[in-house]
This record gives C-alpha cells, sequence and structure tokens, in this order.
C-alpha cells in the first residue's frame, strides 16, 4: 500500500463546470470533518464538495447532493485502483450551468481524482519496529555496519557519554542482534508501527 504526505491538486473543466480534487494525508477519520471545514473555507462558492477516503479496513465516500453514485464512488474506486491509504480525495465542484449527466458527471469526478493522485508524490506504507538502542562508542562502527547490511533504518542518533540511536526495521531481528554483539548493546522496543518510505 502506498500514502501521500503532501497536498496535491488537480483541476479540469467540462461545459463551464470546474471540478477541483484535492488529495490530502489523513491518519484517522476524526480529521475528516477538519478536512472538509478547510476546504469549504477555501472554496465557499463551490455547489458540492464531493469526497471519499480510506484509512486503513476504514472507507467512506460522499457524493453531497450529486446523483447517487457519481461522486464519491467513483472516487474512491480511484483511491483503491492507485493502492492508496490514509489519504482523502475531496472534489469541489463549481457549477457552470450546464447539466452534464450521469456518465459525464462520473467521469469528470474520476478525470479530476486521476490527474491530481498522479501529480502526487506515493510514499509506500512499510510496517515495522521502532526500537532505541545504547551503544558504547567502541562498538558503534561494527553496530553501524550491521544494522546498514540489515536494511536498517537508523531514525536519530545522539552522542553522549555513550551513544544512543533510534531505528526502523521491517523485520524483528533484535535477536540475531543479540547473537552477534553477546548482548553488549542494550535495546527497547519503541512501537510496532509503520514508516513512509519514498521509492527511489
Amino acid at each position: 500500500m502506498y500514502s501521500i504526505l503532501e497536498e496535491s491538486i488537480g483541476q479540469i473543466e467540462i461545459s463551464r463546470s470546474v471540478f477541483i480534487a484535492i488529495a490530502r494525508h489523513i491518519e484517522s477519520k476524526d480529521e475528516i470533518k477538519d478536512v472538509l471545514i478547510d476546504i469549504k473555507k477555501k472554496c465557499p462558492k463551490a455547489k458540492h464538495y464531493c469526497y471519499a477516503t480510506i484509512i486503513g479496513d476504514y472507507q467512506k465516500s460522499s457524493d453531497d447532493g450529486e446523483p447517487k453514485g457519481t461522486a464519491g464512488k467513483p472516487i474512491l474506486d480511484v483511491l483503491k485502483k492507485c493502492e492508496l491509504d490514509k489519504v482523502i480525495v475531496v472534489v469541489v465542484r463549481y457549477f457552470g450551468g450546464v447539466l452534464l449527466g450521469a456518465s459525464r458527471l462520473l467521469r469528470a469526478y474520476v478525470e479530476s481524482s486521476n490527474l491530481t493522485l498522479e501529480k502526487a508524490t506515493k510514499y509506500k506504507i512499510v510496517e515495522g519496529f521502532r526500537y532505541s538502542l545504547e551503544v558504547e562508542y567502541a562498538l558503534f562502527d561494527e553496530l553501524k555496519n550491521y544494522l546498514i547490511s540489515n536494511d536498517v533504518i537508523i531514525e536519530e542518533s545522539r552522542f553522549e557519554e555513550k551513544i544512543y540511536l533510534t531505528i526502523f526495521t521491517k523485520e524483528d531481528n533484535m535477536k540475531d542482534l543479540d547473537n552477534v554483539f553477546n548482548k553488549k548493546i542494550i535495546y527497547q522496543l519503541l512501537a510496532h508501527t509503520y514508516k513512509y518510505m519514498k521509492e527511489a
């Protein structure tokens, strides 16, 4: 699965109606209301604010007064097709006075959503483990080489009387660390969590 971290905006115009699709990162369903309030403040004269979101197993969409099935569900289908999670797409419509009909309306919501998501930078959601490590200076170079060779990401380093690290690893391989370093490294699990990683 992927997510986006920066806002992305795409705009199309069909028969004088303007469709502005705004994609944002969202961590919980409690944020949906705030996103909608913010977008309505920025686009106060729009006629419709249709949206869809996926946050883990939670999915929601809204046609916001458009004919049923022409806006919210098509936006949701675009999110699914792009394998996105923790994302909300709101499509703001300024009505141009011309009725588009259900099929053209549906295409407009799909096209505007696709446009904004194609422009967005996508990050792979990687599930893993975050640890804190405490290491003596004499072992640091060996430890650093071990972490790099095992695809462990060093998120933070503090050099004090000892070296304190915060690391992220996709695999829970701390037992191997014990074996390699004869339990000379103190570590503690901080969280079973996830990280957003930009693909090269």
